[in-house]
């Protein structure tokens, strides 16, 4: 087998496939026990490829702080208020301290929440006109679930959408933009005396 060049390829090759699909499987099996799992696409994992949430085409030096925002709203490990409440007994149970109005959910924080919405509307603004100028799609048509998964995994609702990859990416830099604003912004708000 070692004198047969073609063998030994081929060989290498069967065990690094054999390998990815190992990886491949543990991760999707992980994924499932993450609560934000239902907006986070694992089916189509791909040993060696970069996940589209990931990819960066205009990395900036802000990407570096936006990306473990969002994959800790994605893997529900981000800190609301219900898990703030249980580990530091700080502000009310539940409700969200910034309107003091609903429960504090990843869909409240992004998309509901009154007090951020100046920091929402032009991002979202954007977010829109990429929407709307080849696709022709009204964000305010959208109902709440769809919303949610445009801004934490657009790869799931892409073909349902009709997006390309560029606006894809492009979605993808004003939802970790949006996400990191209104990270920054209650950070502040828990911050203050």
């Amino acid at each position: 087998m070692l004198n047969n060049a073609d063998v030994t390829k081929t060989t290498v090759n069967q065990i690094k496939r054999q390998i990815a699909n190992h990886w491949v499987n543990e991760i999707s099996v992980i994924a499932n026990l993450y609560q934000g799992q239902n907006t986070f696409q694992t089916d189509n994992f791909m040993a060696g490829k970069i996940h589209s949430i990931l990819k960066i085409k205009r990395y900036t030096n802000k990407d570096r702080f936006r990306i473990p925002i969002k994959l800790k709203l994605l893997t529900g490990t981000y800190s609301l208020q219900p898990l703030r409440y249980k580990i530091y007994k700080e502000g009310n149970q539940e409700i969200c301290n910034a309107c003091s109005q609903e429960v504090e959910t990843v869909e409240h924080l992004l998309i509901k929440c009154k007090a951020w919405d100046n920091i929402r509307r032009p991002v979202i603004k954007e977010i829109e006109n990429i929407l709307t100028s080849n696709s022709k799609i009204e964000w305010e048509s959208l109902n709440e679930g769809t919303k949610i998964q445009i801004l934490m995994d657009i790869t799931m609702v892409q073909r349902q959408l009709r997006l390309n990859s560029e606006e894809v990416s492009k979605i993808e830099h004003q939802a970790k933009r949006l996400i990191y604003l209104i990270h920054s912004a209650r950070c502040k708000l828990l911050l203050q005396p």
